[in-house]
C-alpha cells in the first residue's frame, strides 16, 4: 500500500530525501521556537500597555481635579495611548466578549492582573487599533491603542523568509540532481 505512494525513480526518491527533512525541520522549529517567542513577545507588549493604563488610573486618583486629569491624559498620549475620560458613565453590565486569539487572551489576562477593574475590550472591529474601556469609580476611561503596540508581526515575516529561501534552495538542488 505505502509502496504505491512512494516515488519509483531515483530523482523522485532523492527529492523526497531532501524535501521531507527540510519540511519537518521547518515545521518543528516554527511551531516550537517561534510560537513560544511570539507568545512571550505578545505577553510583554500587552503587560506594558496594561501597566501604562494602570499608571494613568493611579495618577488620576492621586492627582484630583479636572485640570490635572487632563494633564495626566495628555501625558499618556506621549506613551502612544489615546485616552478619553467620560465622567459619570457606566459600563454595560454584561460580560465582555473575549476572543480566542493570542492577543485577546493575553490582553485580557494582563488587564485583569494590572488594572483590576471591570473592563471591555474590542480587538476585532478596527484592524489598526484596539479599544479598551475601563470602569473607574466616577466614570469610564476609553483607551485606544495601536495594534502594533500589542502584537508583533515579525514572526510572520521571518517564517516567510525561511520558507522562501528553502524553496529557492530546493529549486537549485533539483536542478543539480537532474543533471
Amino acid at each position: 500500500m505505502i509502496k504505491r505512494l512512494l516515488p519509483r525513480t531515483f530523482l523522485g526518491r532523492s527529492v523526497m530525501i531532501i524535501v521531507t527533512p527540510l519540511i519537518l525541520v521547518q515545521v518543528v522549529s516554527t511551531w516550537v521556537f517561534y510560537d513560544r517567542l511570539w507568545d512571550t513577545v505578545t505577553k510583554r507588549l500587552v503587560n506594558a500597555v496594561a501597566g501604562e493604563i494602570s499608571m494613568v488610573m493611579f495618577s488620576m486618583s492621586k492627582i484630583p481635579g479636572a485640570g490635572n486629569r487632563n494633564k495626566v491624559l495628555e501625558a499618556a498620549s506621549y506613551a502612544g495611548l489615546r485616552i478619553k475620560y467620560s465622567k459619570d458613565a457606566i459600563l454595560p453590565n454584561i460580560a465582555p466578549e473575549i476572543g480566542n486569539g493570542i492577543l485577546d487572551r493575553r490582553l485580557s489576562k494582563a488587564l485583569e492582573e494590572r488594572v483590576a477593574r471591570p473592563f471591555h475590550m474590542d480587538t476585532w472591529s478596527d484592524e489598526r487599533n484596539v479599544k479598551i474601556r475601563v470602569q473607574l469609580r466616577d466614570g469610564i476611561l476609553d483607551v485606544v491603542v495601536s495594534r502594533e503596540r500589542l502584537f508583533s508581526s515579525t514572526t510572520y515575516i521571518f517564517v516567510m523568509w525561511m520558507v522562501g529561501t528553502s524553496m529557492v534552495m530546493f529549486a537549485i538542488a533539483s536542478i543539480f540532481m537532474r543533471n
